[in-house]
């Protein structure tokens, strides 16, 4: 299950957000899957504890933890953390039943138990790549180029195999 970001923000969020799904989707196509399925919700914390109250399609779990919808991506850390809070009161055991995967890497992650993987991103990177670009459109410097680490998955405590089944790794 991914639950992104897509309603009641302003344009520049949407497309983020949109983008960030897209690239979810596409990742997912790579290895032959597809998510069981997507929520749609805001950037707040009071939007992903309702992404996570909501019945999957199985029905077979309140938050969508089961065998056909093992894990959650949310669209940043901050949603995560508020989700994977709201599962584990609605008794949902993470990362047993269900796995909690951020988007950012901001240091929140591993200040919350179990500590939050994430998909880092570079963001200091980013953040000189916006504003070389912004400079270079000035005409302020020549060259704009970008020089951004690509994102990669920091594995912490709030994924893993459900309880009594093997890992799934895409081949």
């Amino acid at each position: 299950m991914c639950v992104t970001a897509e309603r009641r923000l302003d344009s520049g969020i949407r497309v983020h957000a949109r983008f960030r799904r897209r690239v979810f989707e596409e990742s997912l196509a790579a290895y032959d899957l597809t998510p069981s399925h997507t929520i749609v919700s805001d950037f707040t914390a009071a939007g992903a504890v309702d992404a996570v109250g909501k019945p999957p399609a199985d029905r077979r779990r309140p938050t969508g933890a089961s065998p056909t919808c093992p894990a959650v991506l949310f669209a940043n850390d901050s949603t995560a953390v508020a989700g994977m809070s709201a599962a584990r009161r609605l008794g949902v055991d993470v990362p047993g039943d269900l796995s909690v995967i951020g988007h950012d890497d901001l240091p929140l992650g591993e200040l919350v138990s179990p500590q939050l993987t994430a998909v880092h991103q570079d963001l200091v990177g980013l953040g000189r790549a916006a504003a070389r670009a912004l400079l270079a459109s000035l005409g302020e410097v020549e060259d704009a180029a970008i020089d951004i680490r690509p994102p990669e998955l920091v594995v912490r405590e709030s994924t893993g195999p459900l309880n009594g089944r093997a890992p799934v790794h895409p081949t």
